[in-house]
């Protein structure tokens, strides 16, 4: 039987109500389900909150007994409180949220019309627009046209790739670079393409997604 230590676990209301499939137990009394304490749904509009600050708004949302996964769908809104200081919202059609045992975030999965914003301690804000996303492992990955952005930079190509530890940005290729003419940096008004792809280093401490 699987078991988990405290996390920030969320609290959700659901406007239009609740389904809750209770686990199977079989002959040696183990359970059979994703989840000892079962799986249900909640019908929108719904909201729910983590206790560390953290929140979540949905049309309808799924989820196992014990809130190791959630799966947002219809209009979802993940708002998640960073550790360090700063907050990074998610917006898509369908969310899917995966913790560890000890609560943290393992796996986030965005699909339709997804854009990821992050607002750092400084006010700082930088975005990322795309039709798939998936974070793993500190690693930021998104399939198709790809449009990414802090302060005046803007940069728009195919299939993303964010390391967070590294702080390295990759596009695999059709990258567009433009930056305005107005902006503060010798680059302003300038505008650059590569079909062969990019890499770039972001700065120590930029809120990137």
């Amino acid at each position: 039987r699987r078991t988990r230590r405290g996390g920030p676990g969320p609290r959700g209301r659901g406007a239009g109500g609740l389904v809750w499939q209770q686990p199977r137990t079989g002959q040696d009394g183990d359970t059979d389900a994703a989840s000892d304490l079962g799986f249900g749904s909640l019908r929108g509009p719904v909201t729910g909150e983590f206790s560390d600050g953290s929140s979540l708004a949905a049309g309808h949302l799924a989820l196992d007994g014990d809130a190791t996964s959630l799966t947002l769908t219809e209009q979802a809104v993940l708002e998640q409180v960073l550790p360090g200081g700063g907050v990074r919202r998610a917006l898509a059609e369908h969310i899917t949220v995966v913790q560890d045992e000890n609560g943290e975030l393992s796996l986030l999965h965005a699909e339709g019309d997804v854009r990821l914003e992050q607002v750092g301690d400084n006010n700082e804000v930088s975005w990322l627009e795309a039709p798939v996303l998936t974070e793993q492992g500190g690693v930021v990955s998104a399939t198709g046209l790809v449009r990414w952005g802090r302060g005046t930079l803007a940069f728009s190509g195919r299939d993303l790739t964010l390391n967070q530890a590294t702080r390295q940005l990759r596009y695999a290729s059709d990258v567009t670079m433009e930056v305005p003419a107005d902006a503060p940096s010798s680059l302003a008004g300038m505008s650059f393409s590569s079909p062969g792809g990019m890499a770039w280093l972001l700065p120590e401490n930029s809120p990137d997604p």
